[in-house]
């Protein structure tokens, strides 16, 4: 009776620590989703930057490894926001497009397009783009990194 008792605890602790896995990555899935369609929401012409910047941890960071614009890194809602709203004087529409994804607890790649209107010119700009996200418990971003080669922009800006 006691090696039962002993296999059925077992078998009920390893089901126990399994499930916060797996639930763990399938609420990084559904928070990548909802921060993706809130930017596609949130960008230009629609541009609502607090939207997006709600959606990081208090403490959240917005970071370019391969070229910071200015003033970045940003931490914090508020600089993340002032960040989001240097989109709409730039460009007239400006939206994400997914490729592929992949999501392992708390974290998450994902690859696509940035595709925008130039404001000034009305150029369309298409940028291979690839996001790492890290998330909070709570689903809100803690380290959102963005590889883009911004070479790319004065390229197909002819500039």
């Amino acid at each position: 009776m006691t090696a039962a008792k002993t296999l059925v605890t077992a078998v009920i602790s390893a089901i126990a620590l399994a499930v916060p896995v797996r639930a763990l990555a399938l609420d990084a899935d559904a928070s990548l989703t909802r921060l993706i369609q809130v930017m596609n929401e949130s960008m230009p012409p629609h541009s609502n930057p607090a939207a997006i910047a709600a959606l990081f941890a208090e403490d959240g960071a917005e970071i370019h490894p391969f070229g910071e614009p200015p003033g970045g890194p940003y931490r914090g809602r508020q600089a993340i926001k002032g960040f989001f709203s240097g989109f709409d004087p730039r460009y007239q529409a400006w939206t994400h497009v997914e490729k592929s994804r992949v999501v392992g607890g708390r974290q998450a790649v994902w690859e696509g397009e940035a595709q925008g209107h130039d404001r000034a010119t009305g150029k369309f700009l298409s940028l291979p783009i690839v996001f790492f996200f890290e998330f909070d418990d709570s689903g809100l971003v803690r380290e959102h990194r963005v590889y883009v080669d911004i070479h790319l922009v004065k390229e197909q800006m002819g500039r």
